[in-house]
């Protein structure tokens, strides 16, 4: 019988050999400047994760890795690569789990050389861990070593009555999540480095827990990689795993951005800027703290001379925001290019209120009773068309895109208020008013109508249900009260978006609407009907604009020829992008945020809303 106690996790991360128990206070490299002698030692370490270039160099470099593995053939016939496919790790406790098997089949009298039989006892094998009191995670894991062996049961549709298992057991008994440390807690081991002086630990404690950052994410970090706010923005950034020191996150992505907008510790970006904790946050420490410890004096944490003198510049991705709970572990939630979780995919950022809260900078005109005005930041080619408009702009990358091509942008969207809110009859009104009033001025009216019941990522897989069908595009039958609430707002919006595409045909104004390429609502009769009146469908792939995923995206363009231009298609040679060489990631589920992987990808990669920019500014 199997043995009470769980199967031993193999741990993931190690401290080196001749690391100390604790963080040293001022030799760890955590903030601290980089010399070239160290750039060429971060080459060399990072240099095993980018692949050899000639054949030779592969040969070698794949024979280094065969030979280091010391696992045998987990089943006759094994091949390299087979054996390959997972770490040597995760193989020998694949071993140990099949002996395992072996052992209950063998002592329980069942046979597993049967195919017929196979599932059964693999499925008696499972409930005997369920009832030998272990997790799901070691019944899921074993499952996972069983298809590893048995590869002919790898498909989905085999070994039913196991998998089937595995879910009553996860509706009887789910998976429970660690607890997070709660912030007095932190605040109180924060409170006992300071007493000892550890102050550069102390700093990377406070780190790790608002930003959920590995620690050696955190040792990693660089003077450099502290960004000052932004202009309409009060919180500084930090720039992850640059690709200029070759760094890449646990799933190989760099150029990740966070911002230090804790509500736990706001003043964090400013200490790491001004070089030193006023009197106040040690006060704010012993009180968060409980009262354990005594507050310290005003202590300098990192010398002003460890960040660099000269500004620098934002990282070429999107700051994204993070949300807290008090008491709490925040989740990751970077953004794109980035990871923003670490799981084996990477999540998505939170671009909802507080993006639109961002956009009110020094190039934005704030309007609480209307839309965004983004003023123009450079000279037209064109004097006449000067004005674009914006529907459902979300984060306002393409608005921010136009206005520096000189063009006055109006962005609407439900998070910049009700102003924007174009369910509301009132403000629809007025924006064809102010449509037709200056149709000679308007160069471009696009829409990125949401998506969200048209959208055919929603399928019976444990995700959000399908809401419609290619034959009930209005909506499946006998929905719930919220999704059918869903389906008329889906409806309302693409009505609304057909309204002014007709509205802009008659005044003779260039429009767009974008969705997702597979999208339903192009079979939609009104979207048909826009096609038969001279309007294309176009596609393009946002992995040729350096996303990790793929995402065929649809426009429907009237009157804007030059957007021919900014559509690429990814060939996918091999089952890997066209453009980066490297797989994609697929839009499926969540990432260890929450956030569904489908929203991560929302909004347009920066380089293809300036390229889009480009070709209507070319266009006059």
């Amino acid at each position: 019988m199997l043995k009470a106690e769980p199967v031993k996790k193999t741990a993931k991360r190690r401290l080196p050999i001749d690391a100390t128990p604790s963080l040293a206070n001022q030799t760890v490299p955590f903030l601290q400047a980089v010399g070239v002698q160290s750039i060429d030692t971060l080459r060399r370490k990072r240099s095993s994760r980018r692949m050899p270039q000639t054949k030779e160099e592969k040969q070698v470099f794949r024979q280094e890795k065969w030979n280091a593995r010391k696992d045998t053939k987990r089943f006759k016939g094994q091949t390299k690569l087979e054996q390959l496919a997972v770490s040597q790790p995760v193989a020998l406790d694949y071993q140990k789990r099949v002996k395992e098997l072996k052992l209950f089949a063998k002592q329980n009298g069942l046979n597993l050389s049967r195919k017929s039989s196979f599932d059964m006892v693999c499925c008696k094998f499972v409930n005997n861990m369920f009832e030998q009191g272990f997790d799901l995670q070691d019944g899921t894991k074993s499952l996972a070593a069983i298809i590893d062996a048995y590869p002919d049961f790898g498909q989905k549709g085999q070994l039913f009555r196991t998998r089937r298992a595995l879910q009553g057991w996860s509706k009887v008994d789910p998976q429970k999540t660690r607890p997070p440390i709660p912030w007095p807690l932190v605040a109180t081991m924060v409170m006992m480095m300071l007493r000892k002086n550890q102050k550069v630990s102390a700093l990377a404690v406070m780190l790790m827990f608002t930003g959920y950052l590995r620690p050696g994410e955190t040792l990693d970090l660089q003077r450099r990689d502290l960004v000052p706010p932004m202009p309409g923005s009060k919180h500084f950034a930090l720039h992850l795993h640059p690709a200029e020191r070759h760094q890449q996150s646990k799933v190989g992505l760099s150029d990740e951005s966070m911002l230090l907008d804790s509500p736990m510790i706001p003043w964090l970006g400013k200490a790491l800027h001004t070089g030193h904790l006023l009197q106040s946050f040690g006060k704010t420490l012993e009180e968060q703290s409980g009262g354990h410890g005594t507050g310290p004096k005003p202590l300098c944490v990192v010398s002003t001379s460890t960040f660099r003198a000269e500004p620098r510049s934002s990282p070429s991705v999107e700051i994204s925001t993070r949300s807290k709970t008090k008491g709490k572990m925040g989740l990751r939630c970077n953004s794109q290019k980035v990871r923003s979780s670490c799981t084996n995919q990477p999540g998505v950022s939170q671009l909802t209120s507080d993006c639109a809260a961002t956009l009110s900078s020094e190039r934005t005109t704030p309007s609480p009773a209307g839309p965004k005005i983004f003023q123009p930041q450079a000279t037209l080619k064109s004097s006449s068309r000067t004005i674009v408009i914006e529907l459902f702009s979300g984060c306002a990358r393409l608005s921010k895109a136009f206005a520096n091509q000189g063009f006055q942008v109006y962005a609407y969207d439900i998070d910049y208020g009700q102003g924007c809110n174009l369910l509301d009859p009132l403000v629809k009104s007025n924006l064809k008013k102010f449509i037709k009033k200056n149709a000679s001025r308007i160069a471009l009216v696009w829409m990125g109508t949401p998506c969200t019941t048209w959208s055919r990522a929603r399928k019976l897989d444990g995700g959000p249900p399908p809401l419609r069908d290619d034959s009930a595009l209005e909506g499946l039958p006998n929905l719930s009260t919220r999704d059918a609430a869903k389906i008329l707002e889906g409806n309302q919006l693409r009505d609304i978006s057909a309204e002014i595409a007709l509205l802009c045909f008659m005044l003779h104004i260039a429009w767009v609407i974008e969705n997702p390429f597979s999208s339903r609502i192009w079979l939609c009769e009104s979207f048909a009907q826009l096609r038969t009146s001279g309007a294309d469908l176009l596609r393009t792939d946002f992995c040729a604009y350096h996303t990790p995923w793929r995402k065929s995206t649809g426009f429907l363009v009237w009157n804007f020829p030059a957007l021919k231009n900014i559509c690429s298609i990814c060939t996918c040679q091999q089952g890997r992008c066209s453009f980066s060489g490297r797989k994609h990631i697929i839009l499926s589920g969540k990432d260890a945020s929450g956030q569904w992987m489908t929203r991560r990808a929302q909004p347009y990669p920066n380089s293809m809303c300036e390229k889009i920019a480009i070709e209507l500014n070319n266009s006059f």
